[in-house]
């Protein structure tokens, strides 16, 4: 779907020899609407000979190197860890954004 919003001094849409609908000075918005099918035709045919799937994926068969392991070991265990004041759990960023802090549980004024 393609959308195209174009102020208008004024506008109409005439469906038949028939005024269907008018505006004066204001936005109009004109939408182009792709048949399901013919959506379904493109996007298949734009990853045709592009399967990455198993043998045919650039690292099948490859495998980190040990510095590369090292590095992600290192960054894991030296990530910031946080303490929840409700209920004291210490926990990742991404945890204690999701589930502690203002939205813990054990908060007295949570909603």
């Amino acid at each position: 779907m393609r959308l195209v919003i174009q102020r208008v001094s004024s506008a109409s849409v005439t469906i038949e020899g028939k005024v269907n609908g008018e505006i004066g000075k204001g936005l109009m918005v004109l939408a182009g609407i792709e048949d399901a099918e013919q959506l379904k035709r493109k996007r298949s045919a734009s990853t045709k000979g592009k399967n990455n799937a198993g043998e045919h994926n650039p690292m099948f068969g490859n495998q980190h190197k040990e510095s590369a392991k090292a590095l992600q070991s290192y960054r894991a265990k030296n990530r910031p860890k946080l303490e929840c004041p409700h209920c004291g759990i210490v926990c990742a960023s991404s945890q204690f954004n999701r589930w502690h802090g203002d939205k813990c549980k054990l908060n007295p004024r949570q909603p």
